[in-house]
């Protein structure tokens, strides 16, 4: 665990046995801290088990005003409820050509989990992804590689999404504000896949979500509480019953609780 004042790390390894067991954090906690910038590390192999909502098994980072992580891995961790790769409360992280993979989360955010604290409606947790890929991660309820709360806002540019799966937003589920670009039209979701709803994305309550160049393809199954055998996105309210369904045709789309509109055909 790390507090205070500002550090730069660079070519680190945090890898821990499968069986070590942590309440959060497993591989890396960085609390209230002003700049922090890690580069080339490889976070592998960590678990955080808390019984509370807490998770992080790759890291856990919280009040902290400004992360930089650049070429760099996470893989193969799990938490037993949020953020298999990371979990961030009110900080802002920047991420870089880096690459998150195989990571777990029994509840949500199989790679990512972010969150702006509730009780303190003027902080604000922001996320930046810079030519990152995520593959293959899972988050059980909701998820598969990023989560994200409400008081949140992450934008990913020139980043990919594969073969991640979840209950709900096989890919991403956002209540805050999201927004995918991509100028080469290069970025993309997939083969997501969701057992419930929103086959890659799933935009929940106050959130939107935006899709500049971002495109959808592959298998992404879902909205089956729809009678539907394919369902893109999920737009709606967390009441599964109050949303509607759409399957992306291009990579020019705005959703939020209301519906979809651009690139997309319910």
């Amino acid at each position: 665990a790390i507090g205070g004042g500002w550090i730069v790390w660079k070519l680190v390894i945090l890898e821990q046995p499968k069986a070590t067991t942590t309440i959060k954090g497993g591989g890396l906690y960085l609390d209230n801290l002003s700049t922090v910038t890690l580069s080339g590390l490889r976070v592998a192999g960590n678990s955080a088990d808390g019984e509370g909502i807490d998770g992080g098994a790759g890291a856990y980072i919280t009040s902290v005003q400004q992360v930089t992580i650049s070429d760099s891995t996470f893989s193969g961790n799990i938490a037993s409820n949020l953020g298999g790769g990371l979990y961030i409360v009110d900080s802002e992280v920047l991420l870089s050509d880096s690459s998150l993979s195989d990571n777990r989360a029994t509840y949500g955010g199989g790679a990512i989990y972010l969150e702006g604290l509730q009780s303190k409606l003027e902080e604000w947790a922001r996320l930046e992804v810079y030519r990152t890929s995520f593959s293959a991660n899972e988050g059980g309820n909701a998820g598969g590689a990023v989560l994200a709360t409400e008081n949140t806002e992450v934008n990913f540019t020139d980043s990919t999404f594969s073969e991640n799966i979840s209950d709900y937003g096989g890919s991403v589920e956002t209540f805050g504000h999201m927004r995918c670009f991509s100028e080469s039209k290069e970025a993309a979701f997939l083969d997501s896949t969701a057992r419930w709803r929103g086959g890659a994305i799933s935009v929940l309550d106050d959130g939107d979500y935006t899709s500049e160049g971002c495109t959808i393809s592959g298998s992404a199954l879902g909205g089956q509480y729809h009678g539907e055998a394919r369902a893109d996105i999920y737009a709606g309210e967390l009441i599964e019953s109050e949303g509607e369904t759409y399957d992306a045709t291009g990579g020019d789309f705005h959703c939020n609780a209301n519906g979809c509109e651009g690139d997309v055909t319910k």
